[in-house]
């Protein structure tokens, strides 16, 4: 009988329902269990200390909020990643680095603005009465900062789902829950798992009063989440394109959760909205800002043949953009997503190509009928470091997407700087010619959302 190992997490496309437990999964809450329950033995020995403990419990992941990464041990996609936080605040705090559990705190990656410095032309007149103006290079250079641009997080558009972990073996098939989501690695081709209990995540309408097709199972576990046809139709999620992120539920990693909107607004039945499972969310570049250095330019007025020094502040400058994409996204490789709609067929079975994250190192996974996905072989892709995201009609599954941001642009000004004597006398008339330069290169490695690593695992068996 197919079952997933100890320590899988799969997404969760409808409200958390009753009897989890009983099928083996518990949400991704951050719960704490006894050391001393046996029934907890086997998942502590998956992810010990990763997500937290202290002298009478260990936790389970806390993914409210989160997106999932896979663990990057080399840094070549995540380049940040041995710099990876704990997840937790507990006495054992929890993994740091290049392993499953550590956290990773939203960014805007590395790029830069041009901005260029002062009018035209400078002559004595604008410096009201001086008889004579100098404008000169002094070779300093005063460090200051652009206006920030952004929001109040860096986001990729995305549906909110539960992650669920799998805490205990069965083997008798009632470990699959109707609502249950997997990605899949192969390209969805006329329903080929529709007969094996799955079906992909395309935004179908489907009737739950077909008793012959009995649709009524996933509609029991995902009801008119994804909105509902005007005859009464209820749609399967459409993940095509999409992020997954974890439901907030007031932790307030999401910021903007009690914001988010309904997935069909082009229905009746517009679907759910806010911080529930569903929901969906636009992108977002987070605010950011960057330094710049740039050389000083002195005054010198001469009033009633004294010699005075003054400053000029000069604001309201905009820098050229940086950025071309439509989007802001993380790096990321694209896989078709299938939703469990019924694990009561005879037929049922979970599809090779399928895949699951995994909560714990690669050393306590012990099911053979998975493999890491590390690109061992031509038919194991390679997800270390990179996001996963919906396919659509624009891309093709295995795919990938380098990290990018939308064209944005940053307010900037001037500030008075250090002065330095002159001997120099008389009238002179400078041209600057609106020199350029460019800004500081700011940020992490990567333009990603805040996330928490994990294995990704490939069913090859």
């Amino acid at each position: 009988m197919d079952d997933f190992p100890i320590g899988a997490i799969v997404a969760y496309a409808g409200p958390l329902p009753s009897g989890l437990e009983n099928a083996g999964w518990m949400p991704c809450d951050g719960r704490a269990l006894s050391f001393d329950n046996k029934a907890y033995g086997p998942i502590r020995a998956v992810i010990e200390s990763s997500y937290g403990s202290d002298s009478t419990s260990f936790y389970l992941p806390y993914l409210a909020g989160y997106f999932l990464r896979g663990v990057d041990a080399s840094a070549k996609i995540d380049s940040d990643a041995n710099a990876r936080g704990a997840p937790s605040k507990h006495p054992v705090a929890g993994a740091t680095g290049a392993v499953p559990g550590s956290v990773q705190d939203d960014g805007v990656g590395p790029h830069r603005h041009s901005i260029r410095f002062f009018p035209n032309t400078r002559t004595a007149n604008d410096h009201g009465d001086g008889a004579g103006c100098i404008i000169q290079r002094d070779g300093l250079g005063n460090t200051n900062k652009t206006e920030p641009t952004g929001g109040s997080e860096t986001r990729p558009q995305n549906m909110a789902v539960y992650f669920l972990i799998k805490y205990k073996q069965l083997n008798d098939g009632s470990t699959f829950v109707p609502g249950m989501v997997i990605d899949y690695s192969a390209t969805v081709t006329g329903d080929p798992t529709v007969s094996q209990g799955w079906m992909p995540c395309d935004g179908r309408a489907l009737d739950q009063r077909d008793t012959a097709t009995n649709y009524a199972l996933l509609h029991d576990a995902i009801m008119e989440v994804y909105g509902a046809t005007a005859n009464g139709y209820f749609c399967v999620p459409d993940y095509r394109g999409m992020f997954l992120r974890g439901v907030d539920g007031g932790r307030r990693l999401d910021p903007d959760a009690a914001a988010r909107t309904a997935p069909r607004p082009d229905l009746p039945n517009h679907g759910a909205a806010g911080d529930t499972v569903g929901s969906k969310q636009d992108f977002l570049l987070g605010a950011h800002t960057h330094p710049y250095i740039w050389q000083n330019e002195n005054h010198c007025l001469r009033v009633n043949g004294r010699k005075e020094y003054m400053w000029q502040t000069v604001a309201g400058y905009t820098s050229g953009d940086a950025g071309d994409c439509a989007e802001v996204r993380p790096k990321n490789i694209a896989v078709n997503r299938l939703i469990c709609w019924n694990p009561k067929l005879s037929t049922f079975q979970v599809p090779k190509g399928a895949v699951i994250a995994f909560a714990g190192p690669l050393t306590a996974m012990k099911d053979p009928a998975w493999s890491p996905c590390d690109g061992s072989s031509s038919a194991i892709p390679d997800y270390r470091g990179w996001f996963l995201r919906g396919a659509d009609a624009s891309r093709a599954v295995g795919t990938s997407q380098p990290d990018d941001l939308t064209k944005h642009a940053h307010g900037y000004f001037f500030t008075s700087g250090q002065l330095r004597q002159s001997d120099t006398s008389g009238v002179q008339i400078v041209v600057d010619g609106l020199s350029s330069q460019l800004t500081d290169i700011p940020g992490p490695g990567d333009t990603r959302p805040k996330n928490a690593a994990v294995h990704f695992l490939i069913k090859t068996l």
